[in-house]
């Protein structure tokens, strides 16, 4: 077995992990050169991972102008039937309010792009907006 100094009891023997699941800053000496990033054959470094951010967005889903709605036509005849008056016409629509890991707000515009493309929005009838909020 390989013997690993610098790490703490919870990694006691065992083998660094290739999976990148540790810190950066997760130093391990060796003797095995196979394993070593410098010449030396001395210390094993991960590489960084790329940062990912959190971040909320807000895709807003409606029908596009000249699609029927019937939906947004019930609405109105309801509110209509309520006795709220004032209200001349109603469309409905989806809002989607999404935690987004990306690198960046331009990344995660992108990913978002593509959810709506293929599973959010059908854009043969449905326009979308997105927001990175």
């Amino acid at each position: 077995m390989e013997s690993w100094s610098g790490i703490g009891p919870a990694f006691a023997g065992e083998a660094p992990d290739r999976r990148f699941d540790r810190p950066a800053s997760f130093l391990l000496e060796t003797t095995d050169p196979g394993l070593c990033n410098d010449a030396a054959g001395s210390i094993l470094v991960p590489p960084m991972r790329e940062t990912r951010s959190l971040m909320k967005a807000r895709i807003i889903v409606t029908l596009k102008t000249g699609v029927l709605d019937p939906q947004g036509k019930a609405i109105e005849a309801a509110l209509k039937s309520l006795g709220i008056e004032g209200i001349d016409s109603v469309r409905q629509g989806k809002v989607f309010d999404l935690d987004v890991s990306a690198s960046d707000a331009s990344a995660a515009e992108a990913m978002l792009r593509t959810a709506c493309e293929k599973l959010l929005a059908n854009t043969v009838v449905e326009k979308y907006a997105i927001e990175i909020l």
